[in-house]
């Protein structure tokens, strides 16, 4: 796949927004049955967000979606890079980080780090805890550094849960 290539004159600044429920399936659906845009299609599907899975979206218990936020990193517009968030029910102030995901065609430029640095500070600043899902082999090598290196510098207590 080939990477964008941006001259310094066309160089996009990312931005980083987090997404309730609605706005993300507003987002990704557009208003149909289907996501408008492939790069949502399930990666069965040939969609490109590794561990997103859309029909989790509209599938499963309604009352669940106000413990679901949606980090993600925006190019012009377009989503790059995404996370799950959702709140435990069980434990208070702490969320649980499903999934970290970026559009392969992005990947290799920070996308995925600078979104775990804007999940830290927006628990910090909401007094929440993370908790981690088991980490793929991928995770491990490229994510979990991530995660324990802005755990020490934010303070933020995060539960690493082991790959079994």
């Amino acid at each position: 796949m080939e990477k964008p290539n941006f001259t310094k004159k066309e160089e996009l600044r990312p931005e980083f927004n987090i997404l309730k429920f609605n706005d993300i399936l507003d987002q990704v659906y557009k208003g149909g049955n289907l996501p408008e845009d492939p790069r949502f299609f399930s990666p069965e599907e040939g969609g490109v967000f590794k561990y997103f899975e859309p029909r989790n979206l509209i599938d499963g218990d309604f009352r669940d979606r106000a413990n679901r936020i949606f980090p993600v990193i925006k190019l012009d517009k377009e989503i790059v890079a995404l996370s799950e968030l959702k709140k435990d029910p069980l434990k208070v102030n702490n969320l649980w980080i499903k999934f970290i995901c970026v559009d392969p065609k992005y990947q290799n430029n920070g996308y995925a780090t600078n979104l775990i640095k804007e999940i830290f500070k927006f628990a910090k600043e909401n007094n929440y805890s993370l908790e981690t899902s088991i980490y793929s082999d991928e995770g491990l090598e490229k994510i979990k550094k991530t995660i324990d290196k802005m755990e020490s510098e934010t303070g933020v207590n995060v539960i690493n849960r082991s790959k079994f």
